[in-house]
């Protein structure tokens, strides 16, 4: 399933923190508390959800880095169960400070972990759903429609005291227009930062589920983005060069690239930079063609 949210784009941590939010305010209604006053029983709440969704960010981000082979939503539930299980004594040392009847102990802690885990898990799944199903947020990114190319048909069919010569030219017009729109430069967050980077400053680029890694000769920066996406921006309206994507999770700037280490059917590329990029077994021999390129003689 592929397909796009009209909702312009979204910044992660406003995203992500904002939900959190979001659930402080349900769980201050849903879970009431005789020991506590509501504004005090909200911003526990507060506490509990900012800090667990940071947990839970921070543990996906460290979990993407070994490359283990799990569908996305398995990786969601694993970094999520892990996130748990480390939050689980802050969560309950903040109801020991705020709640006098509560103590910190090995079966308070069972039961802290028991009553937050599902939940936290479901809902961690569930804020990710949208890129676990393949959507978009990127609404800058977005094609023309076939609405758009229907609009466009009922204004040619509309005038039909157009001279039946003059009708070719027109549609090769529309065509052409259609072809425009679709050829144009998005202006989102990604393209902002290509801009000011520079594109041939660009070294590598590396998918993390629905966010990205831009790595460049200075700093590496993470926005929410896909790697389809932004790949294929560089190539069409920046001009680097194509079929530059090493593994399904990394694209590399070939201008940047130093060495390669092969390890069996699969490798490594150092790039400018001390980054290392993963080459999986299906794009290892184009990778090996590129060195072998080089070394040929002028």
């Amino acid at each position: 399933m592929n397909g796009q949210f009209p909702l312009g784009h979204i910044n992660p941590f406003k995203y992500f923190f904002g939900l959190a939010c979001l659930f402080a305010v349900l769980f201050t209604f849903m879970i009431k508390s005789e020991h506590t006053n509501v504004v005090l029983h909200f911003l526990q709440w507060l506490l509990q959800t900012n800090l667990a969704m940071g947990f839970l960010i921070v543990t996906h981000l460290l979990l993407s880095r070994f490359e283990l082979p799990l569908k996305g939503w398995k990786k969601i539930i694993l970094s999520g169960s892990l996130a748990t299980i480390i939050f689980s004594p802050i969560s309950l040392l903040i109801d020991v400070y705020i709640e006098n009847n509560t103590v910190f102990t090995m079966r308070e802690l069972l039961i802290e972990w028991g009553n937050m885990a599902p939940p936290v898990i479901i809902c961690w799944l569930a804020i990710n759903m949208p890129w676990l199903l393949g959507f978009n947020f990127n609404y800058a990114n977005k094609k023309v429609t076939q609405q758009d190319i229907q609009a466009t048909e009922v204004s040619i069919d509309s005038d039909d005291l157009v001279s039946q010569q003059k009708l070719p030219q027109q549609t090769t017009q529309v065509n052409s227009d259609l072809n425009l729109h679709k050829s144009r430069k998005p202006q989102d967050e990604f393209t902002q930062l290509v801009d000011k980077i520079g594109a041939e400053n660009i070294v590598f680029l590396k998918s993390e589920l629905h966010y990205l890694t831009i790595g460049s000769l200075n700093e590496e920066q993470l926005i929410l983005y896909t790697l389809k996406n932004a790949v294929a921006i560089l190539e069409e309206h920046y001009g680097l060069a194509q079929l530059g994507q090493v593994h399904r999770s990394y694209w590399v700037n070939r201008n940047h690239i130093q060495s390669l280490q092969q390890s069996g059917r699969e490798g490594s590329i150092a790039v400018a930079g001390d980054y290392q990029v993963m080459v999986s077994r299906t794009h290892l021999k184009k990778v090996k063609s590129w060195f072998e390129e080089q070394l040929k003689p002028c």
